[in-house]
């Protein structure tokens, strides 16, 4: 069972550079460290002399993973498949999608002001999220109802 809160956006480089703090901390006799490895490594080797291999074993192990590869390829099918809205706009920047990086949510950096800035753009192109105002795919299915309510920053109906 995982005992580490997995990252939202998980970086690879920086889960490696946890695994050679941890075999650091081992091979230097670090408390926390040791106890990490004899909890989640099936046959420790000795600390003075842990791998990097293992030091990644125990680190995929506390993050719910039976092993480094599979941890690894989590992360990089997440990381080559997440969306995040871009700050700022681009030049030229679609309406569609600037009023949905505006008013969707990113469990981040999300600030009032944008959804006070989707409702004004909304305000100004009504149109905008039934597909009218040259939009994506992705926006073209987005109902009005859901927008003016997700702009209002209240539950759409």
């Amino acid at each position: 069972m995982a005992t580490a809160a997995f990252p939202q956006d998980p970086d690879l480089g920086q889960l490696r550079n946890q695994a050679r703090e941890l075999q650091r901390g081992a091979r230097s006799g670090d408390p926390d460290a040791l106890a990490r490895v004899a909890r989640w490594h099936p046959d420790p080797p000795p600390a003075e002399a842990l791998p990097l291999t293992a030091a990644q074993m125990v680190l995929a192990h506390e993050h719910g993973f039976s092993n480094w590869t599979r941890l690894r390829r989590y992360v990089q099918v997440v990381t080559s498949r997440v969306w995040t809205p871009g700050k700022p706009a681009s030049e030229g920047e679609p309406l569609a999608d600037r009023f949905l990086r505006l008013a969707c949510l990113t469990y981040g950096d999300d600030e009032p002001v944008d959804r006070a800035a989707a409702a004004q753009l909304l305000a100004e192109h009504p149109n905008c999220p039934d597909g009218t105002c040259s939009s994506p795919p992705h926006a073209q299915t987005f109902p009005p109802s859901a927008a003016s309510s997700l702009a209002a920053g209240t539950p759409p109906p």
